[in-house]
């Protein structure tokens, strides 16, 4: 996932319990970089925390700003990177896991189509958790206590600017077609590389496949096959960007089989082949 450039301080990984409903995965290392790490995406919802200096977090068409203190939080299936500002960008990151449908963190989650992003500075699990990114090499079965207090913190405080931002009401309840349309975009943010399948979306939907594709029609205005099409091509284009992977391994990255059906469907979308799209980016 990430790249050369990148050093880090190892600390315990750690899943954090926060109650029945939601889990924090922290992979135990806190990131600096010198270099900035490759596109990458997620099976689940990110939040990625700054620690010290500025950053830039690269998604597939924009770019924003990170502070330290601010939490972004990135939705599944994004590709995104974090670009250093300065020179010294510390920050963690961990995954959000939620093990219900009825849980007030998913309410407040399915809310993030691509990147939200909270300020949160001045509070006491940024303190927390400098400490631990400025401690060094050792590590103490202290350093795991300090991080959940921290975590567990910043997270409530997430929850609290999400709902003060978005009250929650009837008016602001999703509709059972808005929850349909998620469902459908958010399986092919998450699928788009693997095969993705309308029978696999009918299970999702709890729809017939026949009804299914009418439904994905009516609430995109675009058709299966066309959302995976784009999606894929979205992706690729950042990857081309980077400049980092020969076209052929994008085509593969994407979700492409051969490289021709890749060539072919992107110039379909861009009018461009990705040899041309490539030349007259790095030009």
């Amino acid at each position: 996932m990430y790249e050369m450039g990148q050093n880090y301080m190892e600390l315990y990984e750690i899943k954090i319990d926060i109650d029945s409903t939601v889990s924090f995965i922290f992979d135990g290392n806190v990131y600096t970089y010198s270099e900035t790490p490759s596109m990458h995406a997620h099976s689940l919802y990110e939040i990625v925390y700054i620690l010290s200096d500025q950053a830039v977090i690269e998604l597939e068409q924009r770019q924003v700003t990170l502070n330290m203190g601010d939490a972004a939080i990135v939705a599944p299936g994004i590709y995104h990177k974090i670009k250093s500002v300065g020179n010294n960008l510390t920050h963690i990151s961990f995954q959000v896991q939620t093990n219900t449908e009825d849980s007030r963190v998913r309410a407040t989650l399915s809310k993030i189509n691509f990147l939200n992003v909270l300020n949160l500075p001045s509070k006491s699990y940024l303190f927390i958790l400098k400490a631990i990114s400025e401690k060094g090499n050792s590590v103490f079965f202290t350093d795991s206590l300090r991080i959940k207090a921290g975590l567990t913190l910043l997270f409530a405080d997430i929850l609290e600017n999400e709902f003060l931002q978005i009250p929650v009401s009837m008016e602001n309840a999703l509709s059972e077609q808005d929850m349909r349309r998620k469902k459908i975009l958010g399986y092919i943010n998450k699928k788009y590389n693997k095969s993705p399948s309308i029978k696999d979306l009918s299970k999702i939907l709890f729809l017939s496949e026949k009804q299914t594709q009418k439904q994905v029609l009516a609430l995109t205005g675009k058709r299966f096959s066309y959302l995976v099409q784009e999606k894929r091509i979205v992706c690729a284009k950042a990857l081309i960007r980077e400049n980092r992977m020969t076209l052929d391994a994008v085509s593969k990255a994407v979700g492409y089989e051969t490289y021709y059906g890749f060539a072919k469907a992107f110039k379909r979308f861009e009018s461009a082949s990705p040899t041309e799209f490539r030349h007259l980016y790095t030009k």
